[in-house]
């Protein structure tokens, strides 16, 4: 008889250590990375949160191709440390989703860590029901996936009569699961990646309840001591300023008159300082313009500024 684990005890429990997919992740993890048959010498070291087949690993595929070696992590912390530790060159960080927001707590990891952002990629998110070869969706019980995955596509799952639904920490983890243990009446909802890597079907294709699905990454490094480079097009930064009428102003009318365009601006609290808040703020720089000068102008405006990265910016999916 087939048993999932209870709510909240997720991946990475000691019970999923025990388990047999458990130990073949952590033996991956490891051991393994996506380009263990190709020179490694060449390939970039990129952390990716998750295993091979999530949207992660979709994300990193697109931007470094065959020169790409995965290290898997299993939380964006673990991520940060292998960069500020030197044991990856680069990473992958989910950011933002068009359906649910920013992940405040990733901006939090970049801010005090010596860590910076050298770019961006948008991921049009289609999520797809998956179970092994032979089934159909009526033969499908349990939907396993990360719970944002489930939330996404509630509609799909009430109407197809799935009423059993379980997190797991991500979707590359929950086809790995069905895969490797070859459960049957069980469907996991992930990435097209993900069945090809774990030998799953697909039973229905963009299941998402909303097609307006996209969510943003960053690529991080540990903090160059020679400096960011500053002539790229697009800049995010995290400000405060002093709680007094028109201070919040002053900053938006010089960043008008420089012709900077704010893609984004959202407030969070000031850690240990209630009351106070932090602007985390993405800045779009007109063509001949240069952070560096814009700065020390900047510095003139706020009470803190620090700047988290300067790079180009991506394409967007949805233009």
């Amino acid at each position: 008889m087939f048993l999932l684990p209870d709510e909240g005890e997720l991946l990475y429990t000691y019970n999923f250590e025990k388990s047999p997919v458990g130990r073949l992740f952590f033996w991956v993890k490891n051991h393994k990375t996506s380009g263990d048959k190709r020179n490694n010498k060449t390939m970039k070291r990129v952390a990716i949160k998750g295993i091979g087949g999530s949207f992660h690993d979709q994300v990193a595929r697109s931007i470094f191709g065959e020169k790409y070696q995965a290290i898997y992590c299993t939380n964006f912390s673990e991520m940060v440390d292998k960069l500020v530790s030197n044991e990856v060159e680069l990473g992958v960080m989910a950011i933002e989703n068009s359906l649910v927001g920013t992940l405040l707590e990733n901006y939090t990891l970049i801010r005090h860590q010596p860590i910076e952002i050298i770019g961006e990629k948008y991921l049009k998110v289609d999520h797809n029901l998956l179970a092994l070869p032979g089934q159909k969706v009526e033969n499908i019980s349990i939907v396993i996936s990360h719970e944002m995955a489930l939330k996404q596509c509630k509609n799909f799952l009430d109407s197809a009569g799935i009423k059993s639904r379980q997190s797991f920490s991500d979707t590359a983890s929950a086809s790995a699961h069905i895969g490797q243990n070859m459960v049957k009446g069980v469907a996991s909802i992930a990435s097209t990646l993900a069945a090809k890597n774990y030998g799953l079907e697909v039973l229905a294709s963009n299941v998402q309840d909303n097609p307006k699905n996209y969510t943003r990454f960053l690529v991080i490094r540990k903090t160059n001591t020679t400096g960011m480079k500053l002539h790229e097009d697009k800049a995010t930064i995290i400000f405060s300023v002093e709680n007094a009428p028109g201070r919040l102003a002053l900053v938006l009318n010089y960043l008008e008159n420089k012709g900077i365009n704010l893609t984004k601006i959202e407030s969070v609290p000031k850690l240990n300082n209630p009351g106070k808040f932090d602007m985390i703020t993405d800045l779009e720089l007109p063509m001949g313009e240069n952070f560096q000068q814009i700065l020390p102008e900047l510095y003139q405006l706020v009470d803190e500024i620090k700047l988290l990265g300067v790079y180009e910016k991506s394409a967007e999916p949805w233009e």
